[in-house]
């Protein structure tokens, strides 16, 4: 996965806004926005480092970057949660209404969802776009096997309910193969295109 360079949204210091509490020894790189919604609260303890253009959004309760933390260049955190001891959060990362463990080391470019509870890697992601394609792709060949097969069971089925004992024929010259007309239906379902032959010779030529 090819990340783009970053830039910084801005060259201030960080933008700081609602019930925001951060230790004095925590490391904030430039243009980093840290915003608390009303009734929610961001906690950044001591030792915390929030690398450039990262955005840090509280939204329905409190969300903490626990002391150690090391979050990469344009990270985004939002809704509520915890960034555990010691963790390493990697650039471009987005954590949504989720936690991080304590020591957890995080992939750049990772997705932390807190709706379905996942991580997911861009590569995993794009492998199982990949997989479902080509799943899609052989699911014609079935639907034709299974056609084909219900038109020979049927036809198969009609043969056998209508086949009868043969009687004597009075003559040579009114003798018939047995099935041909049953033989015949079954070509035409099987190939509608296919011309349809004479069945007269398929008649024995009457002895002289």
């Amino acid at each position: 996965m090819h990340i783009s360079p970053l830039q910084p949204i801005s060259t201030s210091p960080a933008c700081v806004s609602g019930d925001v509490t951060i230790d004095p020894s925590a490391a904030i790189a430039l243009g980093v926005l840290i915003q608390a919604d009303p009734n929610s609260k961001i906690i950044i303890a001591a030792g915390v480092c929030i690398g450039m253009g990262s955005i840090i959004h509280a939204q329905g309760g409190k969300l903490e970057i626990a002391s150690g933390a090391n979050l990469g260049a344009g990270v985004l955190i939002l809704g509520q949660g915890k960034i555990g001891e010691n963790s390493c959060i990697g650039s471009l990362t987005t954590v949504l209404n989720n936690s991080v463990a304590a020591g957890q080391v995080v992939a750049p470019g990772s997705l932390i969802d807190g709706i379905s509870d996942r991580q997911t890697d861009p590569h995993i992601q794009a492998n199982a776009m990949t997989n479902s394609q080509v799943e899609v792709t052989s699911s014609p060949e079935t639907v034709v096997s299974t056609s084909t097969t219900q038109v020979i069971a049927e036809v198969i089925t009609e043969v056998k309910s209508s086949e009868v004992k043969p009687s004597e024929p009075s003559s040579p010259s009114a003798a018939t193969t047995h099935g041909q007309v049953q033989l015949n239906r079954l070509m035409g379902k099987l190939f509608p295109n296919r011309q349809n032959p004479d069945l007269s010779s398929d008649r024995p030529s009457s002895q002289t």
